[in-house]
């Protein structure tokens, strides 16, 4: 099975469709493409044979990675995300963005023996608009391409949580505490 890990940044919704979404490729969204937070969806990715790592430019939870850092508090609900940039302190946000596939593709080579590849994306490339209106949605693990999990005009404005069991908790506090999206549905 492939295996795609990703940010749940709206912005990648039709670039992951567009370049991964095959009907067979199974789909696992994160903050920050935070491997290091899934422990209830672990096992999803000890089952793969190939993953890919897909972290991206102007990341939302890496920009909270990066003013954790120069504030030099960590919040406990954090640590997973925080912990393994505290040797890159006094790095930009762009350096840490960048570090950031590395270090994912170290956590996925740590909890899986598959093929493990990383993708670093530069949303200023991809053609979306600002949103004023986002969403986010929140849903297992799946297969199912997003232009038929969403309305076409809801694509590229909803955010996309792919994960199981407590590991929602933490992109939940990312999507309402650090992005200000409070409209979260359940599907």
């Amino acid at each position: 099975m492939r295996l795609v890990v990703s940010c749940i940044d709206r912005r990648l919704n039709s670039f992951l469709e567009k370049n991964y979404n095959d009907g067979e490729t199974l789909f696992v969204r994160t903050a920050g493409a935070n491997v290091n937070s899934l422990k209830d969806t672990e096992l999803l990715l000890k089952q793969a044979n190939k993953i890919i790592v897909v972290t991206h430019s102007d990341c939302g939870a890496i920009g909270v990675v990066y003013k954790t850092l120069n504030e030099r508090s960590i919040p406990d609900e954090l640590e997973r995300l925080i912990s393994p940039f505290l040797q890159y302190a006094g790095h930009t946000r762009s350096e840490l963005e960048h570090i950031n596939a590395e270090v994912q593709g170290l956590f996925a080579r740590k909890m899986s023996s598959a093929d493990i590849q990383t993708e670093f994306v530069l949303t200023k490339k991809l053609d979306t608009k600002a949103s004023e209106n986002s969403s986010a949605v929140i849903t297992r693990p799946s297969t199912v391409k997003y232009s038929e999990m969403l309305p076409l005009n809801k694509i590229n404005s909803t955010f996309i949580v792919q994960n199981l069991g407590h590991d929602r908790a933490f992109d939940k506090l990312i999507l309402t505490k650090f992005l200000g999206i409070n409209n979260l549905t359940y599907i």
